[in-house]
């Protein structure tokens, strides 16, 4: 319990993303849960240069040939950006 959190983003099990729900809501605080799910790729709506983030996408799911534990594997787009994204993969 941190007073100075105002904001939590927890990716791991349901129960444990429940319990940092509960406990957050509890304070009045916001959070964002991303249960079950591994090695996503968020990209900012104010991403501006694309050509990186598709870059990045693709080093980050190939090297190690992808058995590293943070290998992406999940690219998370705005939908007005998807289109741009998707012309660079």
């Amino acid at each position: 319990d941190e007073p100075g959190v105002d904001y939590a983003l927890f990716t791991g099990s349901g129960p444990v993303g429940r319990r940092i729900q509960r406990a957050m809501a509890a304070r009045g605080k916001r959070c964002g849960l991303e249960l079950g799910g591994n090695d996503a790729m968020l990209v900012l709506p104010s991403a501006d240069d694309l050509d990186a983030v598709a870059s990045f996408a693709v080093w980050g799911r190939c090297t190690n040939a992808g058995q590293s534990c943070a290998a992406v594997k999940r690219l998370l787009v705005p939908r007005e950006r998807l289109g741009s994204v998707q012309a660079l993969l």
